[in-house]
């Protein structure tokens, strides 16, 4: 199943510290032209393989703020070029929320909407709306907009980043989140920061670790009533797996094509060269071109790093949950990968055997 992340808009309503979001002068947008291109190649694509779905995911800065009549847009010309196979078309959005209404989500439903993805910080000061003294309305507006999904039986996942900031009071951060009692999954991810200004806020791979080692348990305890949260669910599946030595994972993942404003395309984890664009590619060509990128680019992370060595190797492909979020390019960088070995042998398999949860 291909699965596009669109980069909708490069501007945001809201103006979370850590966001690094292109904040230059120009406003860029996808617009009718760019849409005409998406939905005649989806089609197309869907029209030769009977069996495929493809996912769309509506991304930003904030998707939302293109506006109802964009969506009712997105509506008519996927029904214009997709008419006998819209229903194999899924959408998903990583929105704020700040500016979902009743009628909007009506919209978004007829788009045969999957879910919707959103972040949450008890910190009132690490998530706001740009006008001063707005902390409380930005929560006030989300937690409106979730009860609205919570009504209409839409899955919500919920991302929350971890900050120097989160590693005072984890134990009050992991109740906050798996307590909000949404029906999606719960992913926790290391923070990444571009901005100097803002290196106060960055933690190193040990801390995040550090985060996630003192929230386990209380992962463990909830984890049969909750719905999977991140990354303790993988985490303790390798764990349990490396010890009963049955380790393996499947490098045929599906890998996002991520399309900018301009129809550029470009794999998820290398944000610079566009692999090329969706005005003059096919559907076929553009998912072929991204994977075969994809598996360059773990042949080069193993030879560099001698990952097929590690024991963890057949579980991670050079994807882990945390070195996905390294924060340079750089292939020798193998810090967050110790930490999640680190993570797995020296915590987890003493954590399963002492709760004789090996089995």
């Amino acid at each position: 199943m291909p699965i596009l992340v669109l980069k909708t808009v490069n501007r945001c309503n809201s103006d979370c510290i850590y966001c690094f979001t292109d904040k230059s002068r120009k406003l860029r947008k996808v617009n009718l032209s760019f849409l005409k291109n998406l939905f005649s190649k989806a089609g197309r694509y869907l029209k030769l393989n009977h069996d495929e779905t493809i996912e769309i995911q509506w991304h930003g800065g904030e998707p939302l703020l293109l506006g109802i009549d964009f969506y009712r847009n997105v509506l008519k010309t996927q029904t214009a070029y997709c008419a006998e196979c819209s229903h194999r078309i899924i959408h998903s959005f990583q929105s704020n929320l700040t500016l979902l209404t009743e009628s909007f989500l009506q919209v978004l439903t007829a788009l045969n909407l999957k879910n919707i993805g959103t972040s949450i910080d008890p910190d009132n000061s690490v998530r706001l709306l740009k006008k001063p003294g707005d902390r409380h309305a930005y929560k006030n507006k989300l937690f409106a907009a979730l009860m609205l999904l919570e009504k209409k039986n839409i899955n919500v996942g919920i991302n929350y980043v971890v900050t120097k900031k989160s590693l005072d009071l984890p134990e009050d951060v992991f109740y906050y989140l798996t307590n909000i009692n949404l029906n999606g999954p719960v992913s926790v991810n290391p923070v990444m920061i571009r901005d100097a200004a803002l290196e106060d806020l960055n933690i190193t791979p040990e801390d995040f670790k550090e985060f996630l080692q003192q929230t386990f348990p209380l992962w463990w305890q909830i984890k049969d009533r909750i719905s999977t949260v991140e990354p303790y669910s993988s985490l303790a599946d390798t764990a349990r797996s490396l010890l009963n030595n049955n380790l393996s994972g499947d490098i045929r993942q599906e890998i996002p094509v991520v399309i900018d404003t301009e129809g550029d395309y470009r794999h998820y984890k290398k944000p610079g060269m566009p692999l090329g664009n969706l005005f003059n590619e096919t559907m076929e060509e553009m998912v072929h071109k991204t994977n075969q990128y994809h598996h360059q680019l773990l042949n080069d992370i193993s030879k560099v790093r001698n990952c097929n060595s590690c024991s963890l190797w057949s579980s991670c492909f050079g994807n882990t949950i945390m070195d996905a979020f390294s924060q340079n390019d750089e292939l020798l960088d193998d810090n967050w990968c110790h930490a999640r070995i680190s993570m797995v042998k020296d915590f987890l398999i003493n954590f399963l055997n002492e709760k004789n949860e090996a089995a």
